[in-house]
């Protein structure tokens, strides 16, 4: 009788086996056309800005003015484009405060062109510029 029991028990645990591994060969495969085609419409919809900012020196003293030049590309392509109407550069201090924020539009050649005063009172330091759009605040 327990072997009976045994041989049944080996039975439905085979058939169980053969029903999960059936159901997860399931999957369908996807081809890498089609991944590259949900790639590019994806950054069709829902293109990403990317910015170069070019600035006149690296050094700066207090009473400068920082000239600064931007140009707003397609992240993936690098090709120009123009998305947004306006660029927001800042200066920022060591401590992430603001210093300065100014907002620029494009030329006629998509080039945004500017420049930031340094203050006189302004204490020395590593400062970062910071430049985005609008769009790029919500992306993350």
């Amino acid at each position: 009788m327990k072997d009976l029991i045994n041989k049944y028990k080996k039975i439905c645990c085979f058939a169980l086996i053969s029903l999960t591994v059936h159901s997860l060969s399931a999957q369908t495969i996807v081809s890498f056309d089609t991944i590259a085609h949900c790639m590019t419409e994806q950054l069709r919809v829902y293109p990403k800005e990317k910015l170069h900012v070019h600035i006149d020196r690296s050094c700066y003293l207090p009473g400068d003015t920082l000239w600064f030049k931007a140009y707003m590309v397609n992240a993936s392509s690098h090709i120009p484009i123009r998305l947004s109407r306006y660029v927001y550069v800042e200066l920022v201090n060591p401590e992430n405060e603001t210093i300065d924020r100014v907002k620029i539009r494009p030329d006629e050649m998509n080039q945004f062109h500017g420049y930031i005063p340094i203050p006189e009172n302004l204490a020395g330091g590593n400062y970062s510029l910071l430049a985005y759009t609008r769009y790029m605040l919500f992306e993350e």
